[in-house]
């Protein structure tokens, strides 16, 4: 599997639970969605074979535009459907993120994985 074929399969897995899925930034998402980019460290040796390597991936993860009240239990119930559909080791503090002139309310999440180069 390629990195490209990785970060597709997150976002392929995100849409298929009902959460649009992107594989890269995209130049104006429409949320709810989830945006798969590359964590950091993006890659670490797993030290037990050759061309082995851990993964991390940053999943921004957009709520709707709406109430405070409703924006935050959207949030909740998006990272609950990405925490039963993907590995995910973190979940950021939510905040804000703009998109050209859109304000989402949003989380980060942390998706590792397994990769041979």
């Amino acid at each position: 599997m390629t990195l490209k074929a990785e970060r597709e399969a997150i976002a392929d897995a995100l849409t298929t639970a009902g959460l649009k899925g992107w594989a890269w930034v995209p130049e104006a998402p429409v949320a709810p969605c989830a945006i798969v980019q590359p964590g950091s460290p993006y890659l670490t040796a797993d030290g037990a074979t050759f061309c082995g390597y851990h993964t991390r991936y940053l999943v921004s993860v957009l709520a709707r535009v709406g109430t405070n009240e409703k924006v935050t239990d959207d949030l909740d119930q998006l990272i609950e459907l990405a925490c039963q559909t993907l590995t995910v080791t973190e979940v950021s503090e939510p905040f804000a993120l703009t998109f050209n002139t859109a304000n989402y309310y949003a989380v980060n999440l942390t998706v590792t994985g397994s990769i041979s180069l």
